[in-house]
């Protein structure tokens, strides 16, 4: 006679494993940064919303699985009240895989409730995101253009440098122009002059801000014709050219982006 208790129980344990292996399976919702850059406020909402539809479908997967063990519950429960089982020896099992079947309900219909009340939370998010005050414009990006500071010849570019005099090895952020005295240093982009320095070797050093997050460092200057806070365009005049120590009219250009120094000579108009 076939062992129709063990045969029920093999059969609610194959359901139970096997929907927990299609759990696994669920297809992944791709990853929101493919879709949304640069808006943190997007990025959050794209985020949500894949959540949201994940919770969905796992709910509607745990659904499905606790209908299943609902009714294979029920049969095992009729299949006892109307005494199918008749052999003494075969109702433990029976038992046994009854319970086991009602055990596997309950905690899907647990998890039924988590997955609902996780997706409610979602839900609530998202629709208080859906008020939120509007984002704030992106900020504008750096300048695509340079123009040469001063007209010369380029001497040094960045890197380490050892220092002629100590032989210390410095890293030098930009490049050095060999000029001549009292030549004019313009402007390199729009912006607006930050600072003016006084340098202790002697002449001044401008930082200037440019849009974007770029900055642009001038120094070797003999004299400066402007002030800090100033708005100052492309091209306009800062100071003239002064000497270094050594006597040479020499003027470093540093430019930074990010908060990074990078070569200057990529963004260089044409001509000097």
């Amino acid at each position: 006679m076939p062992d129709r208790g063990r045969s029920w129980g093999r059969s609610v344990l194959a359901v139970s494993v096997g929907l927990s292996w299609a759990w696994c399976v669920l297809p992944v919702a791709a990853s929101p940064e493919d879709a949304v850059e640069g808006d943190p406020a997007a990025l959050v909402e794209a985020h949500l919303g894949a959540r949201e539809a994940a919770l969905g479908r796992q709910r509607e997967a745990a659904r499905s699985r606790a209908r299943e063990q609902a009714l294979l519950a029920y049969r095992l429960l009729r299949r006892r009240e109307l005494g199918f089982f008749a052999d003494t020896q075969v109702r433990p099992q029976q038992a046994h895989a009854t319970t086991l079947a009602l055990t596997v309900l309950r905690r899907s219909l647990r998890e039924d409730d988590t997955l609902r009340d996780e997706l409610s939370r979602v839900s609530r998010e998202r629709a208080a995101l859906a008020v939120r005050p509007p984002s704030l414009p992106p900020r504008e990006p750096p300048p695509d253009r340079l123009t040469w500071p001063t007209k010369g010849t380029v001497i040094a570019g960045p890197g380490l440098k050892a220092d002629p005099v100590t032989g210390v090895v410095v890293r030098e952020p930009g490049v050095k122009i060999l000029s001549r005295v009292d030549a004019p240093v313009v402007v390199p982009a729009d912006g607006e002059v930050r600072r003016v320095e006084s340098l202790p070797s002697g002449g001044y050093a401008v930082v200037l801000s440019h849009v974007g997050g770029m900055s642009t460092v001038l120094s070797g200057l003999r004299d400066v014709d402007v002030k800090a806070g100033e708005q100052v365009s492309l091209g306009a005049r800062l100071g003239r050219v002064g000497r270094t120590l050594d006597g040479a009219p020499v003027v470093r250009w540093a430019v930074w982006r990010g908060g990074q120094p990078f070569d200057p000579r990529s963004l260089l108009r044409e001509g000097r």
